[in-house]
């Protein structure tokens, strides 16, 4: 965990819980494992959840209800799997799912992850969905039938996963003198969020994600003390939740070229990239200079690719696309300092960590230290050159 994500959520719990609106090195991302439990003889169910998309759409969705409540963090489907051997679980109850987690977590055939939440679609059971709570289960099962909701019973059960009760449960815990949290933030360290002058929810929260309401993806809401009871679920150095998280890089948000972020020579180790939010960088190459990029990676946990591009939309002047643990690419500017842009993007895998290194050929002429070339920055408008002496006028009085 970042220190500074940390003290963030400290002060929201000291002052008042506010909402974790803008996590200061971008998302975070909860890894998650998606298995689909085959019959005897090797099919999935033919229920509402069978297919990779219709997987994919519910997690879409997720993500959507997360940015419209201003979440910190982000669901990411890593994989979907079939699994074979588990075919006597194809139809079960949830009071089988002790016995499931014990088979699944004992085989390595059987997809079970330490580093991600663990969700196994079955064709039939007794729920909508299934996820005992607080830490009791790491399991969560899926009713490919049609759970209560559809798309939204999928984060309804990470909810679950994050110890959050079912509204109309918290609101049976509270006692006069200690006014109960009703939206569900209440199950398993009722101290951080059972004080109205702490706590602003209240048991009339509309269309509330951990409610049996049916509503549209829109309108789903989740409180500030629920958001802030499932940081700390992931966050808490006692528990197991932190092992699934991805930490965003302190580039981001630079998920499209018009977010770029700067780059300067240098090496830079520890980014990520993600299948549904690729990295941008902006390089300025003087002229008649050479920009030479390279990343270091493991291809087998991840293929990343590269491709530098003439301006934001521009074309494609040099690209990296190997089967290699590394990529290479290399490009000399013809005309005059301009600022290029790189993607850094992954193909075909869902996450890739890598190391990026930046360098340019020659000798930067850079009077005022900024790590722009100086004609950049008069013909970009950012120095003035009023004696037209080639040089931003700041450099002259000095």
């Amino acid at each position: 965990m970042h220190s500074n994500q940390r003290l963030t959520w400290i002060a929201c719990a000291v002052i008042g819980l506010t909402a974790l609106t803008s996590p200061l090195f971008g998302l975070d991302y909860l890894r998650v494992s998606v298995k689909h439990i085959l019959d005897a003889q090797g099919n999935r169910s033919t229920g509402e959840f069978n297919s990779d998309a219709t997987v994919v759409s519910a997690f879409e969705d997720a993500n959507v209800i997360l940015e419209n409540n201003g979440a910190s963090f982000r669901v990411h489907l890593d994989e979907i799997l079939d699994v074979s051997g588990a075919s006597q679980y194809f139809d079960t109850d949830s009071s089988q799912q002790d016995a499931m987690q014990a088979l699944l977590q004992s085989s390595s055939t059987l997809g079970w992850r330490t580093d991600a939440i663990n969700i196994y679609a079955v064709n039939s059971m007794d729920l909508g969905g299934s996820c005992a709570f607080p830490r009791s289960h790491e399991l969560i099962l899926m009713n490919n039938q049609g759970p209560l909701g559809g798309n939204i019973a999928w984060l309804h059960e990470i909810g679950h996963y994050l110890s959050l009760t079912h509204t109309f449960e918290a609101c049976q815990l509270g006692t006069p003198s200690n006014p109960v949290v009703c939206t569900g933030a209440a199950a398993a360290h009722t101290g951080m969020c059972n004080a109205v002058d702490n706590c602003p929810d209240t048991c009339s929260l509309p269309n509330n994600l951990m409610s049996f309401s049916l509503f549209s993806v829109e309108n789903i809401t989740l409180s500030v003390c629920q958001q802030s009871h499932m940081e700390f679920e992931l966050h808490d150095p006692g528990g197991t939740r932190s092992a699934i998280l991805l930490f965003d890089d302190a580039f981001e948000a630079n998920d499209d070229c018009a977010s770029a972020a700067f780059l300067t020579e240098g090496s830079y180790p520890g980014l990520l990239a993600l299948d549904k939010a690729e990295d941008w960088y902006r390089i300025v190459v003087p002229t008649g200079e050479t920009v030479q990029v390279e990343l270091a990676f493991t291809h087998a946990a991840g293929d990343i690719d590269v491709s530098l591009h003439s301006g934001c939309g521009g074309p494609t002047v040099a690209s990296g696309a190997s089967t290699t643990d590394d990529e290479l690419i290399s490009y000399t500017n013809p005309g005059p300092s301009a600022e290029f842009f790189l993607r850094v993007y992954l193909p075909n895998d869902p996450t890739g960590e890598y190391a990026l290194s930046n360098t340019i050929s020659g000798t930067l002429i850079d009077c005022n230290g900024n790590a722009i070339p100086d004609d950049f920055d008069i013909s970009s408008g950012a120095s003035a050159d009023c004696d037209v002496d080639g040089l931003p006028d700041e450099c002259d009085a000095m």
